[in-house]
């Protein structure tokens, strides 16, 4: 478990002592925060929960939660392992969910490794997943 410097143990392992109160534990964290300047949230299990029937649901708190992240001025950025979808398939799941998020907001591996492929100029060979992103820009063929 990471531990900031700044933080008490108990805060940490999210107990507090009998005679920290509240507004403590909240001027605690209010003076570590002081420094961040942007939020990463990672999604699948943390915004949204992917299971049941109706292909999952925004974890209880999680819309407010990031509704006030954004409220606070933070940069907010999303990032996802999801590798068989299209970033903007899965904005518009998160929309469904009740999420307030845009394609640019989030990042993907498929993206990024496409983007990255470009930038080097490389030639891969490709295994993907049919909707994964479009490769159109990526150079396929046999010699440079």
């Amino acid at each position: 478990m990471y531990r900031h410097p700044s933080l008490p143990s108990d805060v940490i392992r999210g107990r507090l002592c009998p005679s920290s109160s509240r507004v403590g534990l909240a001027l605690t964290m209010a003076a570590w925060a002081k420094g961040v300047r942007a939020v990463l949230l990672d999604v699948s299990g943390v915004l949204y929960d992917s299971g049941g029937p109706a292909g999952g649901a925004a974890i209880p708190g999680s819309i407010e939660a990031v509704s006030r992240i954004r409220g606070s001025g933070l940069k907010l950025r999303f990032c996802t392992n999801e590798s068989q979808a299209t970033r903007d398939h899965f904005v518009r799941k998160l929309q469904r969910f009740g999420f307030m998020i845009s394609e640019e907001e989030v990042t993907a591996p498929g993206p990024a490794a496409k983007k990255l492929l470009k930038d080097r100029g490389l030639r891969p060979h490709l295994l993907v997943h049919d909707g994964q992103c479009p490769i159109n820009s990526i150079n396929l063929s046999q010699k440079g």
